[in-house]
């Protein structure tokens, strides 16, 4: 394709939104460019998103989970991807395989910890719930306990510790009986310590009755990883017996490996999802999207043969 092809291409296809384009990049906003000459000559091929109809990032996530290497993400999906079956968006996506918004989904969604990568997924999907253990990292047998009973008695005794490994020390809410901890998004010079010890109280009481509330109703699907090597499957066997002897919610437990997306019910209220990969600890960040989104979709599709062992969760 020639370089006015390309242009023409781009162009004529409505997806390109000068404001949108220099909203996002304010190096373009600095410069001399005019801002779809910006994206033509180089923003295209940087795969920069440019307007909300298209998320280069999700697009070449997608496209590596088919084995395809798109070089410009727009420009593939214009001249093959759409009609080869891809998706522009992660909504698109969705949308296409649950008829859900990629935040609404995502949303139905628990992290049961090991670290907090799902969390981070949530994020990136616009979905921000705020959960007892999204960014906290339970044992199994913490969880085996708190499920028998009722989530009653977790965190009474929290306590507070300043991590001062940042540049500005950010107190988290620690709870010595079940050894897990809390970002408060409070930080040291914020507000008194005594304060800050009230609010961890209040806090993890109000998220506790959440969590208790949830569970009863299974509004929720609880997700559960393997990605430091420290969960068995006898384990996750345990916790989801747990969870079914107190109703109809489902644990999902995730792993890396083939085939990517496939989900199944292993137990009485377990699924078990592959996924292409899994961040290890202090790299979370660097979650594949699209493996997600796979893993999500095909689970809740999944529950929904199912409704005689509890269907999918009850609307929140």
């Amino acid at each position: 394709m020639t370089s006015a092809e390309r242009r023409s291409l781009i162009e004529d296809s409505g997806y390109f939104d000068p404001a949108f384009y220099l909203a996002r990049n304010p190096d373009v906003a600095g410069s001399t460019f005019e801002p779809f000459d910006h994206y033509v000559k180089h923003g295209a091929d940087e795969n920069r998103a440019a307007t909300p109809k298209f998320d280069p990032r999700y697009y070449a996530a997608h496209c590596a989970l088919k084995g395809i290497d798109p070089g410009n993400c727009l420009v593939h999906y214009l001249t093959q991807g759409r009609a080869g079956g891809l998706f522009a968006t992660a909504l698109d996506y969705t949308l296409h395989a649950t008829g859900l918004p990629a935040a609404e989904l995502a949303g139905k969604f628990a992290s049961w910890g090991r670290d907090c990568e799902f969390g981070f997924v949530q994020r990136a999907l616009g979905a921000e719930p705020n959960d007892l253990f999204r960014f906290s990292n339970p044992t199994p047998e913490v969880l085996i306990k708190l499920i028998s009973e009722g989530f009653t008695r977790y965190g009474e005794q929290c306590h507070i510790a300043l991590d001062e490994q940042k540049p500005r020390g950010e107190w988290f809410f620690v709870d010595h009986e079940t050894r897990t901890s809390r970002h408060s998004g409070i930080y040291d010079g914020d507000m008194p310590k005594e304060r800050v010890q009230g609010l961890a109280r209040t806090w993890t009481r109000m998220l506790r009755e959440k969590a208790a509330r949830e569970f009863a109703e299974a509004s929720r699907i609880y997700v559960i990883k393997t990605s430091q090597g420290d969960l068995t499957e006898d384990a996750v066997a345990e916790v989801a017996k747990a969870v079914r002897a107190k109703g109809p919610g489902w644990l999902m437990w995730v792993e890396a490996g083939d085939p990517v997306g496939r989900c199944e019910v292993a137990m009485d209220g377990l699924l078990r999802a592959r996924i292409d990969r899994l961040c290890v600890r202090g790299r979370e960040h660097e979650f594949s999207l699209a493996g997600w989104l796979e893993v999500m979709c095909a689970a809740w599709n999944e529950i929904a043969k199912h409704p005689s062992a509890g269907g999918r969760p009850s609307p929140a």
